[in-house]
């Protein structure tokens, strides 16, 4: 019998093998259907959350996978039941990525109400708590012990440093990588870059990330500081 056939059966247990899951190495790894988003195997899951991929990208927080695969790809308890994500880890999705989810016209549905969602240590009881504490704990401290610092007092994860994504405001987490030559930005795919290079006018980087969230004047305006 295929996944897709038990997931059709209550209170089974099955592998996560949905790839956007997977990827992201949720802490578990057992899934049960149908999910929380009337899904009723991994196939159509992986579907639907494909299309949050640009949230997940802009690393509006680092948690924001394991939310969504914790809505998309449940967590399959004990008892075969569906563990749901932790409150903390739902209200500060949305908190942090409401805006990208915005921008990119997407949105969650409203009966994923963070309320209703439980806290608790127990890991068999909703999804994150440990990890939503942890990321407290990494953005606070001055010094990181497990991940990367950088805007003198913000630690990110260290798998973020030299991935070819900005993730800080001091460009330190992808500066003087082994990719790049010493004082380069790397950007992706063996490609590096110059401060210079960055909101030119000009893509340099395979994702185009050197001109994101870069301010621009219309000509209409006239030029900077003579208000004509």
């Amino acid at each position: 019998m295929t996944h897709q056939l038990l997931s059709l059966i209550a209170g089974i247990c099955l592998p996560v093998i949905a790839s956007f899951c997977r990827h992201h190495n949720v802490p578990y790894i057992f899934t049960a259907f149908p999910n929380y988003m009337g899904n009723f195997n991994q196939r159509d899951a992986q579907q639907e959350l494909e299309v949050y991929d640009a949230v997940v990208d802009v690393r509006c927080y680092e948690l924001a996978a394991l939310f969504l695969c914790s809505v998309f790809v449940p967590k399959c308890g004990p008892a075969g039941q569906l563990v749901t994500p932790c409150r903390s880890i739902c209200h500060e999705t949305k908190r942090r990525c409401g805006f990208f989810l915005n921008v990119f016209g997407l949105s969650l549905p409203q009966y994923l109400d963070c309320q209703l969602f439980p806290e608790s240590p127990d890991p068999d009881k909703c999804v994150g708590h440990q990890e939503f504490i942890d990321a407290m704990i990494r953005a606070k401290k001055p010094v990181c012990k497990t991940g990367f610092q950088c805007d003198t007092r913000r630690c990110i994860p260290a798998e973020w440093r030299c991935d070819g994504h900005v993730d800080c405001k001091d460009l330190s987490d992808e500066l003087n990588c082994e990719q790049c030559a010493k004082g380069m930005i790397y950007c992706g795919e063996k490609s590096c870059m110059t401060r210079s290079q960055m909101c030119n006018g000009v893509e340099d980087c395979p994702w185009g990330q050197d001109e994101r969230n870069c301010l621009r004047l219309n000509k209409r305006m006239g030029d900077l500081g003579r208000g004509k």
